[in-house]
C-alpha cells in the first residue's frame, strides 16, 4: 500500500514536471521566435516610450501618461478619402498640453485613391514644429486578409499618398504595418521610409 502512494505521488509529480516543462518550452519557443511579445520592453534597453492611439481608446488622461512615462504619441488622425477620427483634435491637443511629442497617422484605405487620402490627412492634421513625422498604417481589413489587393496598384496608391504627404510636411513618412503586408507590399520597396511593424 505504501509503494502504491509512493508511486502515485511520482507520478502526478511527473505529470506536473511534464506539463509545466511544455508549457515554459511552448513559451519560450513562441517569444524568441517572434510569434509572443512582451508589451513592456526593458526600460534600459527601450528608454523612450510611446503610444498610439485613436477613439478606441476613448477619452484618455494624457497628464496620466506623461506621469507614467510616456514620451511620444501616434495619434490617429484619419482613415481613407474622408473619415476622420472623432477623437484626433481632443487628442492632439491635450497630448501637446501633457508635453508628449505628438504625431498623427493615417489608417491607409486599400480602395481609394493615394491622392484624396493624403488630401484627407492634409486638411485635418496642422503643420507644427516639433511634431513627429507623419505614419501611414497599411493592413489588411474585412476580406483583404483572404484576398488581398494587387500588389502594384496597392503600391501605386501608397506611393501617391507618401508623395503628397512628405511634400506638404517636409518629413519622411513612416510606414506602418504588419509583417504579413510588409512582405506583399511593402518590402524591397519604399527604402527611404521608416519603418515600424
Amino acid at each position: 500500500m505504501r509503494i502504491a502512494l509512493i508511486r502515485k505521488k511520482t507520478v502526478k509529480r511527473l505529470l506536473v514536471f511534464l506539463a509545466l516543462l511544455i508549457v515554459f518550452s511552448t513559451f519560450g519557443y513562441m517569444y524568441f521566435n517572434g510569434i509572443l511579445r512582451l508589451s513592456n520592453p526593458s526600460k534600459k534597453k527601450y528608454p523612450v516610450r510611446g503610444v498610439d492611439v485613436s477613439h478606441y481608446q476613448g477619452d484618455i488622461d494624457w497628464d496620466t501618461l506623461a506621469n507614467q512615462g510616456i514620451d511620444f504619441a501616434f495619434i490617429k488622425a484619419t482613415e481613407g478619402s474622408s473619415h476622420v477620427d472623432k477623437n484626433f483634435a481632443k487628442n492632439w491637443e491635450k497630448a501637446s498640453q501633457a508635453d508628449i511629442v505628438i504625431g498623427a497617422y493615417h489608417f491607409f484605405s486599400l480602395e481609394s485613391s493615394g491622392l484624396t487620402q493624403a488630401e484627407n490627412f492634409i486638411k485635418t492634421v496642422p503643420k507644427a514644429q516639433g511634431t513627429l513625422p507623419p505614419a501611414v498604417d497599411v493592413e489588411f481589413y474585412g476580406a483583404f486578409s483572404k484576398n488581398p489587393p494587387d500588389a502594384a496598384t496597392v503600391r501605386l496608391e501608397l506611393e501617391k499618398f507618401i508623395n503628397a504627404v512628405e511634400a506638404h510636411y517636409g518629413k519622411k513618412v513612416v510606414i506602418y504595418t504588419t509583417q504579413t503586408v510588409y512582405s506583399l507590399y511593402i518590402e524591397n520597396y519604399f527604402y527611404d521610409n521608416p519603418l515600424w511593424i
